[in-house]
């Protein structure tokens, strides 16, 4: 997606990420079907032995990960699959009408964990970016 489309509040955040950080800003659809463009995170999810090329169309392959929202560590499910009809790469958050809304822009990334090796780690930029801009007092245009 443009980064055009984003606020300089949004721009503050996303530039400060590792440019490896797939993110995208959810439209309507994304979020109201809950069915986002897989393409996007498609090198994150080969990180987790995803490979969109091995699956058939239907197949799905759900992982667990944590929703980081507001300060808080949320478990949740993750799931990247192909369409049944056409195969296309599709990726889904469990209750990401909770967690975000249409226009968020939203990232995935990682984190080591001793246990498990790695934590997907999903983040809500715009609600972590407006939260940061609350608590310092900022206009959208300071550096976060």
């Amino acid at each position: 997606m443009s980064k055009q489309n984003y606020s300089d509040l949004e721009n503050n955040v996303v530039q400060s990420l590792d440019p490896q950080f797939p993110h995208l800003k959810l439209t309507y659809t994304m979020w109201d079907k809950n069915n986002i463009d897989g393409g996007v995170f498609e090198r994150f999810a080969s990180l987790y032995g995803v490979n969109f090329k091995d699956m058939d169309k239907g197949d799905k392959q759900t992982l667990s990960a944590i929703f980081r929202f507001n300060g808080t560590d949320v478990p949740t499910k993750i799931n990247f699959y192909r369409t049944k009809a056409r195969g296309d790469k599709r990726f889904s958050i469990q209750s990401i009408k909770q967690k975000a809304n249409v226009g968020d822009i939203i990232a995935l990334t990682y984190e080591h964990d001793p246990k498990t090796n790695k934590n997907i780690i999903i983040l809500n930029l715009t609600a972590q970016a407006e939260k940061r801009e609350k608590i310092n007092g900022r206009n959208s245009s300071s550096c976060l």
